[in-house]
């Protein structure tokens, strides 16, 4: 059975793990994932060390090819620009605008191959007033207000044993919007950008807690005014 991804190809400009599952999940499907990496260490996260044996790589980067191509150095924007020609899709995972410092941000590269599908998962979007602020999953969760549900016996919020915001949050908006872009472009034949922001893919999470809160709070005036 030929899978459903295969003759697509992705380029995978993560680093982190939210993108980087995203891809390992298209690959999974059958799309030829290619991760470009820079020649020294990873910017950092799961994808730590570059060995293959390390386990964190390995899980994250199965049925992935890779090359190591220098995006800060023209002759390394050109060797991307050719792939990029020959891409399907592009997930990134940078700070908003680093990849428009690299050369690779979405209108340089849409001029390129305009059938490009090009996601950004960043932990605010790419605009508004916390957009390049830093962040990480539990502060997603906390600002989306998951945590101060998750409390312990103590009475405190109690941190997740997963990263549920880079997951639920993150990789797997990503997907679903990649997808439905791809469909559209068969329809379409153009390509589009995808801003996946990691806060609002934790707030959807809150979809049966948001009206059970406006009922208690309804309750609690309710009662503050018969008393």
């Amino acid at each position: 059975m030929t899978p459903p991804l295969a003759g697509y190809r992705v380029l995978d400009v993560a680093h982190l793990l939210p993108g980087e599952l995203a891809t390992m999940w298209l690959a999974f499907l059958g799309a030829d994932v290619i991760k470009v990496e820079p020649p020294a260490q990873p910017a950092g996260g799961l994808a730590m060390p570059r060995e293959r044996t390390n386990p964190y790589r390995a899980a994250l980067n199965r049925h992935k090819r890779s090359v190591a191509i220098n995006l800060k150095h023209p002759q390394g924007q050109a060797l991307f620009h050719r792939l990029v020609r020959t891409a399907d899709v592009l997930v990134e995972g940078f700070r908003p605008g680093v990849m428009a410092r690299l050369g690779a941000d979405y209108h340089t590269l849409q001029a390129i191959n305009p059938r490009l599908i090009y996601c950004s998962i960043s932990g605010y979007g790419q605009a508004g007033p916390y957009a390049h602020r830093p962040g990480h999953d539990n502060t997603y969760l906390a600002l989306a207000g998951l945590l101060e549900r998750n409390r312990g016996h103590d009475g405190r919020p109690h941190l997740l044993p997963v990263q549920l915001a880079d997951v639920g949050g993150g990789t797997f908006p990503a997907l679903v919007a990649i997808l439905a872009a791809l469909l559209a472009r068969t329809v379409t034949g153009k390509g589009q950008y995808l801003d996946v922001a990691m806060l609002d893919g934790a707030l959807a999470w809150t979809y049966l807690l948001l009206p059970l809160s406006q009922v208690l709070t309804w309750r609690r005036l309710a009662w503050a005014q018969a008393c």
